[in-house]
C-alpha cells in the first residue's frame, strides 16, 4: 500500500501531493511499469483523505501519462523513460555588466542617483496609463513603435533641437545599441562604415554581429579626421559630433561642414549622428545638430533617453532622412516594435506633459553641481602642474590628464583595491598604444557626494606615492 506524509495544512492542494508523490515513485523506477496502484478507496483510506481528493490525484496523473486506467482491473503504471541525473561541469563566466558593483564609487560609468529619478512622477503617470489605455496596451505596435510617441518626439526635436521632421521618419528602439544594428541593415551590409577610434566598443561589437563591416577613424583634436576617412574608403560614418565618447571632444562647426561636404561628394554616402548626451551642456546651449543644417537627407539623427532620464530606461529613437524612410519599411515592416507599449506610452506623456523639459532643467543643475565638486576636490588634493581637465563643459562626463609615469592599468588596479572603479581613454582605442597619456574619464552622475571625496582622495594617494 502506497504511504505518503501529506501535510493537510500546507499551501500546496492534497490531491496535488498526491499526484506528485506517486509522479515521482513512477519517474524514479519506484513503481515500476504496469504495476498496479490502489483502488481510489482504499488509497483514500490508507492516507485519511476522501476518494474524490485520490480521484483528482489519479485524474491528473492519467491525463499527463503517467497511469492508466483498465475497465473492471483498476490503474495502472505507464510506461515512462527514467530520468537519470548527469553530473555536467558548467562554467558561468558573469558578464561584465552584471558584475555587483555596490561596494564600489563607480567614476567608469554612467548612472543615476535614486534620488534624482522622479519616481512620483513616472509612477503617476503608469497608474493614468494603465486606467486609461488598456485598449491601446494590447494594440500590437509596428516595427516604429507607437505613434502618440513618436509624435511627442518630432515636437521635441522641433522645439528644442530645431530639427524639423515627420513622425513617421522616427523609429523608437530600444536604446541606440538595437537601433545601431538597424541602421546598418537599413543601408545595406555592402556598405563600409566607418567608426571612431577610440570609440565606445559596444558600436564595434553590434556592427560584427551584424555582419557589418566597418573600418575604425583616427580622431584628432576637432574629433573625427577627415583625411584618415578619406583613406578609409568608407561609405558612411557613424560618429558623436556633440560630445564625443570617450575623448569628450565638441566637434566644431568647421569641421562638421568638412564631414558634410565628404558625404556630398558620392551619391550613396551617409552620417549616423550619435547625439547621445547632447541635453546636458554647462556653458551654451545644445549644439546645432547636423541633421538640423543637413541639406540632402544624408543624415541619420540618433538619441536615447538613457542618459537624460536613466540607463534602465531603454527607449532610443532615430530619425531617418525622408529618403530612407520607404527602404527602413521594405526591410523592416513585418516587424513589431522592440519597446513595450507601455514604456512608450509612459515616456509620451512625460515629455507631452513638460516633465522631461523639467527633468532635464532640474539635471542639468544636479549634474553640474556635482562636477563642481569632484573638479574641486581634484584642486584640493594635487598640486596644480600635476593635472589638467580637458572637456569639462558638455556631456556627463570629462577627462582628467594626469602627469605621470605610473601606468593607467597600474592606477586603475589600485584604485580598484581601494574601492574605487576608474577606465582610461587607452582602454577606448583599437590598434594603439596610449597608456602613456594617462588620460582618466571622469563620470559623475551617479556618485553620491559623501562619495566624491574619498574617490579623489584615493586617486591622490595613488597619484603621490601613499599605496605601495
Amino acid at each position: 500500500m502506497l504511504t505518503y506524509n501529506i501535510d493537510k495544512n500546507g499551501k500546496t492542494p492534497i490531491y496535488m501531493q498526491i499526484y506528485s508523490f506517486i509522479k515521482n515513485d513512477i519517474t524514479g523506477g519506484i513503481i515500476t511499469y504496469g504495476e498496479k496502484l490502489p483502488s481510489k478507496r482504499s488509497l483514500a483510506k490508507n492516507l485519511n483523505v476522501s476518494v474524490i481528493t485520490v480521484e483528482n490525484a489519479y485524474g491528473q496523473l492519467m491525463s499527463e501519462g503517467y497511469i492508466e486506467s483498465k475497465s473492471k482491473k483498476g490503474y495502472f503504471a505507464c510506461k515512462v523513460e527514467l530520468i537519470t541525473k548527469q553530473k555536467t561541469h558548467i562554467e558561468i563566466t558573469e558578464p561584465k555588466y552584471i558584475q555587483d558593483d555596490k561596494k564600489y564609487i563607480n567614476l567608469s560609468r554612467n548612472s543615476v542617483s535614486a534620488e534624482d529619478f522622479p519616481f512620483s512622477t513616472w509612477s503617476k503617470i503608469v497608474r493614468k496609463i494603465l486606467s486609461e489605455k488598456d485598449e491601446e496596451l494590447l494594440t500590437r505596435q509596428n516595427y516604429k513603435g507607437n505613434t502618440v510617441l513618436r509624435k511627442a518626439i518630432a515636437d521635441y526635436l522641433r522645439q528644442f533641437k530645431a530639427i524639423d521632421v515627420s513622425y513617421e521618419q522616427i523609429i523608437i528602439g530600444g536604446g541606440t545599441e538595437n537601433l545601431y544594428s538597424m541602421s546598418g541593415n537599413i543601408l545595406g551590409k555592402n556598405l563600409l562604415i566607418g567608426i571612431e577610434n577610440p570609440g565606445y566598443h559596444k558600436i564595434a561589437r553590434i556592427y560584427d554581429y551584424n555582419h557589418i563591416p566597418y573600418s575604425r577613424i583616427e580622431m584628432d583634436s576637432k574629433g573625427i579626421s577627415v583625411e584618415d576617412l578619406r583613406k578609409s574608403k568608407a561609405d558612411i560614418v557613424h560618429f558623436s559630433p556633440s560630445h564625443h565618447f570617450p575623448s569628450g571632444i565638441t566637434t566644431p562647426i568647421g569641421r562638421r561642414t568638412e564631414i558634410l561636404n565628404w558625404c556630398y561628394e558620392k551619391e550613396g554616402r551617409y552620417i549616423i549622428e550619435d547625439d547621445y548626451d547632447s541635453e546636458f551642456r554647462f556653458n551654451a546651449k545644445p549644439m546645432q545638430s547636423l541633421f538640423s543644417i543637413d541639406k540632402s537627407s544624408r543624415v541619420i539623427y540618433m538619441n536615447t533617453f538613457s542618459k537624460s532620464v536613466s540607463p534602465a530606461v531603454r527607449i532610443g529613437y532615430m530619425v531617418l532622412p525622408e529618403t530612407l524612410v520607404k527602404k527602413a519599411d521594405e526591410v523592416f515592416g513585418f516587424m513589431s516594435s522592440s519597446v513595450s507599449v507601455l514604456e512608450q506610452l509612459t515616456m509620451a506623456e512625460f515629455i507631452n506633459g513638460g516633465y522631461f523639459e523639467r527633468h532635464i532643467n532640474k539635471m542639468s543643475k544636479v549634474y553640474r553641481g556635482k562636477r563642481d565638486i569632484i573638479v574641486e576636490y581634484i584642486k584640493k588634493y594635487f598640486h596644480s602642474g600635476d593635472f589638467k581637465i580637458l572637456e569639462k563643459n558638455a556631456g556627463l562626463h570629462f577627462v582628467l590628464k594626469l602627469k605621470t609615469e605610473i601606468p593607467d592599468s597600474v592606477i586603475k588596479q589600485k584604485a580598484e583595491e581601494k574601492g574605487v572603479k576608474l577606465s582610461f581613454l587607452s582602454e577606448y582605442y583599437y590598434g594603439k598604444d596610449e597608456e602613456s597619456l594617462h588620460n582618466l574619464l571622469i563620470t559623475y552622475t551617479g556618485i553620491k557626494q559623501e562619495e566624491t571625496q574619498k574617490a579623489v582622495k584615493v586617486l591622490s594617494d595613488i597619484f603621490y606615492g601613499k599605496y605601495e
